[in-house]
């Protein structure tokens, strides 16, 4: 099989951009942008620049992470969501709220330490409630907007990807930057300026490189994984979440994701998925699943296959499963 195309996608964003969506209830908001948003928006591009059949080749082969962010050379991943001893000398209260790692913190952070450059967020960010009429009954419904205005840092996507689909990823991400990303496009809100690297010219490089097939399967050195975005996992992979060992690194939650097809008044199947930051001791192999509901104008494909991380330094504190 051949190894994948890995890029790193930096996100100038022009001003700022409308995080999230619904997400099960009417006031709760999502608190990043999951990677059904991003593939989304590439995939709308990608069909108006090259056909629905590329499109659909670049979905559904392709993983992507959510939106990741970087400060200068310094990257960041979501916080790994199994569980961590703080060591005794660590600010318990600070260690709790980090909701961002650098990546060259990770080790120190599952050893139990305070990384020092962690964030809880990278901008200014608002909540509003706003109202709108619910398509179905024309009742006015409640609903919650979260806006992020950001500082000097970059949104970060990284890519697996078919390197005969690079063309027309680059092509599909630099009309979505035009486009824009997220809600409240026609007020500006969501374009961004894209500069695409090879993983290799960062420091995902050689930590992406470990990310085989072949370190999940069963019997293989035991190392554990972090999703970078939401993973809709095979019934083999709930086996094996379902079968972890107590003594093996495991700690996710869930997500939940809906929302409408496009500008039409068709909504989408609400879909159940492993969160980001959710830690495995396999590489789930992931799905992606059709989930055109009836009357869709286009076809609707969920990419549960998000980009998986190794993590470093899983002795010290790490304390297996919940």
């Amino acid at each position: 099989m051949t190894a994948p195309l890995r890029l790193v996608c930096r996100l100038r964003f022009r001003s700022g951009f409308r995080m999230g969506g619904l997400a099960g209830d009417v006031n709760r908001q999502q608190e990043t942008v999951e990677t059904s948003t991003l593939w989304g928006g590439l995939g709308c591009c990608a069909a108006s620049l090259f056909g629905a059949d590329a499109a659909d080749a670049l979905v559904t082969e392709g993983a992507l992470s959510s939106l990741l962010w970087a400060e200068d050379d310094r990257y960041f991943v979501p916080r790994p969501l199994s569980p961590v001893e703080p060591s005794a000398e660590t600010d318990l209260k600070r260690f709790k709220k980090l909701r961002w790692i650098p990546l060259e913190e990770l080790a120190d952070f599952l050893a139990g330490n305070l990384p020092q450059g962690g964030r809880t967020s990278f901008g200014e960010e608002e909540v509003l409630t706003s109202a709108a009429l619910d398509r179905t009954s024309n009742a006015a419904v409640p609903y919650a907007r979260r806006r992020c205005r950001t500082n000097n840092a970059e949104g970060v996507i990284l890519a697996e990807i078919a390197a005969t689909h690079r063309r027309i990823f680059e092509a599909a991400l630099h009309l979505f930057g035009d486009e824009g990303l997220g809600g409240e496009r026609s007020s500006g809100w969501g374009r961004f300026d894209a500069t695409v690297l090879s993983a290799e010219e960062t420091p995902f490089g050689p930590l992406l490189a470990g990310t085989s097939p072949e370190a999940s399967r069963p019997g293989a050195e035991k190392v554990a994984f972090l999703a970078l975005g939401c993973c809709l996992p095979t019934k083999a992979d709930l086996s094996r979440v379902e079968n972890a060992a107590g003594d093996q690194p495991l700690g996710y939650d869930f997500v939940t994701l809906r929302g409408w097809v496009g500008a039409s008044s068709v909504l989408k199947p609400t879909v159940t998925a492993f969160a980001a930051g959710s830690v495995f001791p396999f590489r789930p192999q992931g799905l992606v699943a059709d989930i055109t509901p009836p009357g869709a104008p286009n076809k609707v494909t969920f990419n549960g296959r998000p980009v998986f991380l190794p993590l470093p330094n899983l002795g010290g504190r790490h304390t297996g499963v919940p």
